[in-house]
């Protein structure tokens, strides 16, 4: 008895893949419209937009500190310092300098940030959801 075409092993693996394809393009065209409307919203994305929030409290300072405990040697560590200074410009930041009145402290680990702001005496002004934590020195 022969089997009728469709049920062949070569058409059952090509319907299988098919169905994987038309599935995976539905997932894709319903990723592009969630970014075509976050899009719509803000045409682009800007890294130093998590900066924006220190800008207004800065004040009229000249300098603000600029404390980390990444790498500025990583091209994404280097390309977010830039970025907060060219958000925060005329703002000139400090890399790694705690000899200023407000500093910035952008570290990996909140706690190694919490230590320091014990052992400065810091006064905590605003935190981002990005983790950046604004602050100003109490003893300055």
């Amino acid at each position: 008895m022969r089997r009728p075409l469709w049920l062949t092993r070569q058409n059952i693996v090509l319907s299988i893949i098919s169905i994987a394809l038309i599935g995976g393009a539905f997932e894709t065209i319903r990723e592009l419209t969630a970014l075509h409307a976050r899009r719509a919203l803000q045409p682009y994305s800007f890294g130093g937009d998590i900066f924006a929030g220190v800008k207004g409290a800065s004040g009229q300072e000249k300098y603000i500190g600029y404390i980390t405990d990444r790498d500025i040697k990583n091209d994404k560590v280097s390309a977010r310092f830039t970025q907060a200074q060219f958000t925060l410009a005329p703002v000139i930041l400090d890399f790694n300098n705690i000899n200023h009145r407000l500093l910035i402290l952008d570290f990996q680990d909140l706690k190694q940030a919490a230590a320091l702001g014990e052992k400065m005496k810091l006064r905590l002004l605003k935190r981002s959801p990005q983790g950046l934590l604004f602050a100003e020195r109490l003893d300055l």
